[in-house]
């Protein structure tokens, strides 16, 4: 959906060389809100087309959490953190009880924005490439 969920949906033509990346949980979180997790949505075309699903996470123990860059004085840590271990099986547990990932009241995802443990909010200090280790 354009405007980080807050429009209608925006079509993503078939251009060649180039392809689309859909937001999600853990960029919303890294960003600290800048790049909001979206809904998405495929439709069937009347012409060919390759699709490819690809979901990315990190290793169990990574402690996710807003990156340095991306929190100040004006935009404070937004997203507490968590590991991935815990961030999935909380994912996966809510989606089991009937909880959706997309929050259509408040337009957000409702897997990005939740808060653990009760809402301590830090600032990752490792750099991105040090995270998973």
């Amino acid at each position: 959906r354009g405007g980080g969920g807050h429009g209608g949906w925006v079509d993503a033509p078939v251009r060649p060389g180039e392809f689309v990346v859909t937001v999600g949980d853990m960029l919303e979180r890294l960003t600290n809100g800048v790049l909001l997790a979206t809904p998405h949505r495929v439709l069937p075309t009347h012409h060919a087309r390759d699709s490819i699903i690809r979901f990315n996470a990190f290793a169990p123990h990574t402690l996710v959490a807003p990156l340095r860059p991306f929190v100040t004085a004006d935009r404070p840590a937004a997203y507490s953190p968590v590991e991935m271990r815990e961030h999935m099986e909380t994912t996966m547990r809510n989606l089991e009880a009937g909880l959706g990932s997309w929050d259509t009241e408040r337009q957000r995802s409702r897997s990005a924005s939740y808060e653990y443990n009760g809402g301590e909010r830090r600032v990752l200090e490792c750099e991105p490439n040090t995270m998973s280790q």
